[in-house]
């Protein structure tokens, strides 16, 4: 038998504008279970888990890239300074910074309703800590014929399609892009923070050598409480 709830999903998603419904309902869902986590009604928790495997279903295999430009509709370089969540736009000329924006669309929902971005930069990841990349004050695309490797930072999704792994659909689909446009680029990383990570390594000390446990705690003085980034942590643990 099929739920009542993926009925009523089924039948919202039809009308104009209904994706976008069911992406802010699913928001909803979130913010009340996490405001009333010690006494979490399960039906609430099943029925945020059913709309977000529909919205997975919907989207997956229906979603667009776009390259986002200083050209593109004011609207969309709009929502994206709102909405990004990993590194704030401080202003317009931010958007304009040798960085590359892709954003995933959806032909189902509203133009407005990017469901994720994604930024990359090229440079040297031997010779650049991932600090130094994302507070270098003149980035620059280098040429086709010099890069060797390209960055992804700052990849956002819309929080009610978290659980979606939409990051790395979006990662595999630019990647295809920029190996058209710079053939010898031929390593891909990403600086993008484990949520929770520092503290699942850390917590137990019994299962790390003396040594691993010290390197951990000069990259803990570095780090000043912040979440360790991927590129910058295998560097430093292993140098």
């Amino acid at each position: 038998m099929i739920p009542l709830h993926d009925r009523f999903f089924d039948r919202v998603n039809r009308l104009p504008g209904g994706m976008k419904f069911l992406i802010d309902m699913r928001v909803d869902l979130l913010s009340l279970i996490a405001k009333h986590r010690t006494l979490a009604d399960p039906h609430i928790s099943a029925l945020s888990d059913a709309l977000c495997n529909k919205l997975q279903e919907w989207l997956i295999g229906f979603l667009t890239l776009e390259r986002i430009t200083w050209n593109s509709p004011a609207i969309v370089l709009e929502k994206i300074s709102q909405y990004e969540a990993v590194h704030a736009v401080l202003d317009w000329q931010d958007l304009k910074r040798p960085s590359r924006l892709w954003l995933l669309l959806s032909p189902h929902a509203c133009r407005a309703a990017g469901f994720s971005t994604g930024r990359a930069g090229t440079g040297d990841v031997d010779k650049r800590t991932g600090a130094a990349i994302l507070n270098d004050t003149t980035p620059r695309w280098m040429s086709k014929d010099t890069a060797r490797c390209a960055v992804f930072y700052s990849i956002t999704t819309q929080r009610g399609l978290s659980g979606i792994d939409l990051g790395a659909f979006l990662i595999k689909r630019v990647v295809r892009d920029l190996q058209n446009e710079f053939p010898k680029c031929e390593t891909f990383c990403t600086l993008s923070p484990i949520p929770g990570f520092r503290k699942w390594l850390t917590g137990d000390g019994t299962a790390l050598a003396k040594s691993e446990v010290d390197a951990l705690g000069g990259i803990a003085g570095v780090a000043g409480g912040e979440a360790l980034m991927v590129c910058d942590y295998g560097r430093r643990l292993f140098e």
